[in-house]
């Protein structure tokens, strides 16, 4: 229902806004000029103030810097002050100028010389390293510091350097009469001055808490635009209070002075005036409201009387009272409303005589009639609209009554029916939650009002079958899962999408075919006809079972076969969901091997430190005794071939951790194709005559990045393999290396490599072949299908390891009788341009500095300290670390070098080395380990060890390390 103005209302508002207008328009203009007046009279008195108390921080810093000066022209002159007087007359400016809390005098070198206070442990410090001896020394000119919270005096201090002919004298500024500067500054209540560093930091501020912290000021724009040379008056928020603050630029030191009030402070003022602006506007519109309800009470008078009138004529009473005489207007609008009342009369009896009539009509139907005025108020309900709603709603507000809404329906077509169409919908009451078919028809009044007949069918039943099967046709087109009908005997009648897109057949290839077009060789005539027998008896079938797609490939499912029954009872379909579970069965695959891969790792890492330690005293025994025999002696070869097998036993171990990816890489680039070639070249003598080599490396293949160790390791274990599975039949060897782009000229299904370059080894043979079972086990460790001695079963698990550490890929295809073929790929580095390493005879190297050795191993400790004396070393030997720690403390400078051992009791070779280190900073240290995880060569130099070595260490590379960390140090 529209709801008038009040005619008062608006005479009177337009009065006072008349009135009261110009007293708004103007107190905002002056109170706008005032604002910027004041705020610019704030702002140039601030950074007034800031700019003279710039000018003090000035005066302070210039009379400590032409003392210096004077220091510097009494301490040059020859004689006049001698070295041991020096002291004492600095004690004495100390004394007298307290601004400096000390005074240094700094030779040539940086070292403290003289000092004020005295201080003798200060004496002889190098204060080389020092930003200001840098400047002073290069510059000739004094240097300011940075500001700094002094250990003495717990207060802001800088230092200042001033040269001299022999050295520089530098000055430690006590900074706290900073805060007696800024403390005389007065601005209103709460005002206050601050001076922040060329950082933005805090040095004098009226919270000497800040000042301790060092609070860094620059998130403020004050300071921000003050470091950038910006001279001026800022808004800000500090510390959730908006202030207002003027900054100025200490040209010695990059410091800024800042000055600052809270902004409500500031403008305290204006907020008066702008209260008494207010309160006068105010005033006005309250006079304006009495005049205006003074002057329309008047005229006014005769309109309500109307009004009372007109009241009783919607009531149905058309006896009126006279109404007073009044303005002309007044009172022809009255005649006009007793015309008005004559003509209401004649069409009342009228529209009475038609009410009857289709009221008869409407309480004879048995569809739910109800009629709803144009403000949405229900004016009639037949006989069968108020059986469905249990009651008699008439008067009541329609979507209220009908469908127990609190607000208009969302379907409503009131506006359409006002326009006076008639409209059709379907709709779901939410009072009872039935389906209705709705006709809404307009009524036309004479009034030219227009109320709204609707008529109710129930289809509630049919709705919902219909929508049953419309949710039950849409779930199976949208189904992640393939669905077949049947018919039963195994006629397809319908696929859905998701089985087009699987097998590649479309609706109209596959709909009349026989399901038997889905067999596939995996299965046998019993497991179809097991499958059949169960569906036929009405039985619901659930397996995995391989089909053939429509190009010809295999794809597994999980699938569900369920009989369909007519209302008989009697089986009319088969309905088939098959869930595709490829993917799962390959990623299943390779969660069993990355399981196998993770057990042999924790194996390697358990064993690898104690086998370590035991082939450490064998290796070095060996070494030293081979040394010992004549070169043409029985014993040295033997010795030599000891050597040789424990430094296989010491590569074996290697192979395990790499394959287990637990050791360190030696990555550079390296020529793939002179690695195979050297392979090839090694392969040669023992491969029998019986077996042809073919190669076809290309030369021009670019560079791969990698361990050279390892990646020979991948063409010796492959070629290897290759020939030893023809070495009763002979064959053809073939091998070829060549780059390829992955992306554009292979794809490669087996696996997900990076778009980009990679060099293809493969390397195959024409031998016996591996069955799909054995193929599945080829990379475990320890699974080998030679005879016992010829193999460790770690040859091809550690390829994998090695390549898979490298960021590469190897996969492998076989037949039974038709050979084998491996396919190894790993990114390209660069261009095959790499200039060949030289190796050049190497010489013990050897010394006479003092080492401190560290094991608890007594094996390792003997054999280690005979390889260093006759090295030429002095050797003290711990076999505890505590004891090391004890030994070194008590005599930090005897030694040059400290060798210790990673894991250790009580405590372990790093804790050790960090002790040491803060005994003595330059002390080189050495780490040895067997294995660890929690340690690297990298991990090693950030705690500051100079070298870490895995164990075993043959005694060239121990001279060489010990050599070259002495030197350096």
């Amino acid at each position: 229902m529209k709801i008038y103005a009040s005619l008062q209302n608006v005479l009177s508002f337009n009065f006072v806004l008349v009135a009261t207008l110009p007293f708004i328009v103007f107190g905002y203009i002056v109170l706008q000029i005032l604002s910027t007046s004041m705020e610019k009279e704030i702002a140039e008195k601030n950074l007034m103030l800031a700019k003279a108390l710039t000018g003090e921080v000035e005066r302070f810093l210039a009379e400590p810097l032409n003392l210096l000066e004077l220091l510097e022209k009494t301490l040059d002159k020859n004689g006049l002050i001698h070295g041991d007087q020096i002291n004492s007359y600095l004690n004495s400016v100390i004394k007298n100028y307290r601004f400096f809390n000390r005074i240094e005098v700094l030779d040539q070198k940086g070292i403290v010389r003289h000092i004020a206070p005295y201080n003798e442990d200060y004496l002889g410090i190098d204060m080389s390293g020092q930003p200001f001896f840098r400047v002073v020394s290069e510059l000739r000119k004094p240097s300011w510091s940075t500001t700094f919270i002094s250990m003495q005096t717990d207060q802001p201090t800088l230092t200042l350097a001033n040269p001299l002919n022999t050295g520089m004298i530098v000055g430690y500024l006590n900074l706290a009469v900073l805060n007696s500067i800024i403390d005389r500054v007065k601005i209103g209540s709460q005002g206050y001055a601050a001076i922040t560093d060329q950082e933005g930091i805090a040095i004098a501020h009226r919270n000497k808490s800040f000042v301790a912290q060092r609070l860094n000021l620059k998130s403020l724009n004050v300071v921000r635009e003050g470091l950038s040379g910006k001279e001026g008056t800022y808004r800000y928020y500090f510390k959730g209070i908006e202030e207002i603050g003027s900054v100025s630029f200490v040209p010695q030191t990059g410091w800024l002075v800042i000055v600052a009030q809270p902004y409500k402070e500031a403008f305290v003022p204006i907020k008066r005036i702008k209260d008494i602006i207010w309160i006068g506007i105010w005033l006005a519109i309250l006079f304006a409201i009495v005049i205006a309800l003074a002057s329309l009470k008047k005229t006014l008078k005769p309109l309500k009387k109307l009004t009372e009138n007109a009241q009783r004529i919607a009531a149905g009473d058309y006896n009126l009272t006279p109404h007073p005489k009044s303005y002309r207007e007044i009172d022809e609008l009255t005649n006009d409303f007793q015309i008005m009342i004559e003509a209401v009369k004649t069409r009342e009896e009228a529209l009475r005589e038609s009410e009857e009539k289709y009221r008869s009509m409407m309480e004879s139907m048995k569809a739910a009639v109800y009629i709803c005025s144009p403000d949405f108020r229900v004016e009639y309900m037949n006989p069968a609209m108020i059986k469905r709603m249990g009651r008699d709603a008439t008067g009541e507000i329609c979507h209220k009554a009908i469908h127990d809404l609190d607000e208009q329906c969302p379907w409503c077509v009131h506006a359409k029916i006002q326009q006076g169409e008639s409209v059709e919908t379907e709709i779901l009451s939410p009072k009872d939650k039935r389906y209705y078919n709705v006709s809404h028809s307009p009524i036309f009044h004479q009034n030219d009002s227009i109320s709204k007949m609707t008529i109710y069918r129930d289809r509630t039943e049919s709705k919902q079958v219909e929508e049953e099967r419309n949710r039950l046709a849409t779930a199976i087109e949208h189904a992640a899962e393939s669905v077949i009908i049947a018919s039963r005997p195994g006629t397809i009648q319908y696929v859905n999408p998701s089985f087009e897109r699987l097998s590649g057949y479309t609706q109209e290839e596959i709909v009349g075919q026989n399901f038997r077009i889905l067999k596939s060789d995996k299965h046998d005539e019993s497991f179809y006809k097991e499958m059949w027998d169960i569906i036929a008896k009405g039985n619901v079938w659930a397996g995995r079972i391989t089909n053939r797609m429509k190009g010809g490939t295999l794809r597994d499912f999980e699938t569900r076969i369920s009989p369909v029954r007519d209302s008989s009872g009697e089986i009319i379909n088969f309905v088939s969901v098959n869930r595709d579970v490829t993917q799962e069965i390959a990623l299943e695959a390779q969660l069993r091997q990355a399981q196998k891969l993770q057990s042999i790792g924790t194996l390697a890492g358990g064993i690898a430190h104690d086998f370590n330690n035991i082939l450490y005293p064998i290796i070095g025994y060996t070494e030293m005794a081979i040394d010992d025999v004549p070169a043409d002696s029985l014993t040295r070869r033997n010795l030599l071939e000891v050597l040789k097998a424990t430094k296989r036993a010491r590569d074996l171990v290697q192979q395990i951790l790499t394959f287990s990816r637990q050791s360190e890489l030696e990555l550079k680039p390296l020529k793939f194709q002179s690695i195979v070639k050297e392979a090839l070249k090694l392969l040669r003598a023992s491969i029998p005559s019986t077996i042809t080599i073919s190669q076809n490396i290309n030369n021009a293949c670019g560079a791969i990045r990698g361990d050279q160790t390892q990646i020979h390791q991948i063409a010796m274990n492959l070629c290897t393999n290759a020939y030893q599975s023809m070495e009763e039949t002979g064959g053809k060897l073939e091998l070829s290396l060549d780059e390829i782009a992955i992306g554009t000229d292979e794809a490669i299904d087996e696996v997900s490599l990076q778009p980009g370059r990679y060099s293809k080894l493969t390397v195959s043979d024409t031998g016996h072949g591996m069955e799909p079972a054995v193929m599945e086990k080829i990379f475990d460790p320890y699974f080998t299908t030679k005879e016992p001695g010829k193999g460790t079963g770690l040859g091809l698990s550690v390829v994998h390891g090695i390549v898979n550490t490298h960021n590469g890929h190897i996969s492998a295809s076989s037949e039974p009788g038709k050979g084998t073929k491996f396919n190894v790929y790993l990114p390209l580095f660069g261009s095959a341009d790499i200039e060949a390493e030289t190796v050049s005879p190497e010489t013990l190297a050897t010394g006479d500095e003092h080492i401190l050795l560290v094991d608890d191993e007594k094996q390792i400790v003997d054999v280690v300290r005979q390889m260093l004396e006759r090295l030429g070393y002095q050797i003290t030997v711990r076999t505890s670390s505590i004891e090391a720690l004890e030994a070194f403390r008590a005599s930090p400078a005897k030694f040059d070098l400290v060798i210790t051992d990673l894991t250790m009791p009580n405590m372990t070779g790093d804790k050790l080395s960090g002790e040491l280190m803060n005994i003595r900073s330059d002390i080189p240290v050495i780490l040895c380990t067997g294995f660890s995880e929690k340690m690297s060569k990298e991990r090693a130099e950030a705690l500051g060890i100079k070298d870490f070595l895995m164990k075993p260490v043959i005694i060239n590379a121990l001279a060489q390390t010990v050599r070259k960390i002495l030197d350096e140090s």
